[in-house]
């Protein structure tokens, strides 16, 4: 009898022990969760704010939005890659004169190229990186050539190509100041580099990595319509946090 007792009562305080141990993991689980959809939605928001400033009116930006989207969807990459690629790209290529459209041709041909070419995330943003700098500086040369070369193999091949020279011939263009920006663009959109590319992807097969980047990416424009929307949840919890502060700074003022 007390035996029995005994023993009903430690397996009662064991599940009572372990249920408040579950209820703890959860609520971790649950906090780190919230982190990361409020990291999501800070960076959704830094670039939206940055499409929205390089565009200059609501038409363009939802535009470019939707392209961008679609771009990332068409190539299986990082929505993220994609959206400050074509920042970089609306600054640079404003300068030439190029048309939205033009802009959105250039930043999808790109993208597809670096996807078929392969290589690392980080020395694909490298390349991306010296490509968008060589834009803005209105020449391809240098440094910024042997990076493209080096991590971006497939864009050098597609240049070579379409300006009917080889590789190496390429980069005597380079040390001679003739790969201006306009040239690099047109080399990247002209009719064999589209070709090319198209012909190219038939080739490839889908794989798990990309279909999960494409679930990421609706993941980031949901949470981003979610929290970042007019009257969204990100909007109160940062005034809610603001008021924190303020009301810490008023604290810290009446400490002896």
């Amino acid at each position: 009898g007390k035996d029995m007792d005994g023993m009903n009562g430690a397996v009662t305080k064991l599940n009572s022990t372990l249920g408040l141990l579950k209820s703890a993991f959860v609520g971790a689980m649950a906090f780190a969760g919230l982190g990361s959809v409020m990291q999501t939605a800070d960076a959704m928001q830094t670039l939206n704010s940055q499409i929205k400033i390089a565009t200059g009116s609501a038409e363009k930006h939802a535009f470019a939005m939707s392209e961008i989207e679609r771009i990332a969807m068409a190539n299986k990459v990082s929505l993220q890659s994609v959206g400050g690629m074509y920042v970089s790209n609306e600054r640079a290529l404003k300068q030439l004169g190029k048309s939205q459209e033009e802009v959105v041709k250039f930043t999808e041909q790109v993208t597809t190229a670096m996807r078929l070419g392969g290589g690392s995330a980080e020395a694909q943003a490298a390349a991306l990186t010296q490509l968008g700098q060589a834009l803005a500086s209105g020449v391809l040369r240098g440094d910024e050539f042997s990076s493209i070369a080096e991590q971006a193999p497939m864009i050098m091949e597609l240049m070579a190509d379409s300006l009917n020279v080889t590789t190496g011939e390429l980069r005597d263009m380079a040390e001679q100041g003739e790969l201006t920006a306009d040239a690099v663009y047109k080399a990247m959109t002209s009719a064999e580099a589209t070709e090319k590319l198209k012909s190219m992807s038939q080739q490839t097969s889908s794989t798990i990595q990309g279909s999960l980047e494409n679930v990421r990416t609706q993941w980031d424009l949901t949470v981003h319509k979610l929290m970042n929307s007019e009257g969204g949840i990100s909007g109160i919890i940062a005034g809610g946090i603001d008021k924190i502060a303020t009301g810490l700074g008023n604290f810290k003022e009446h400490i002896p």
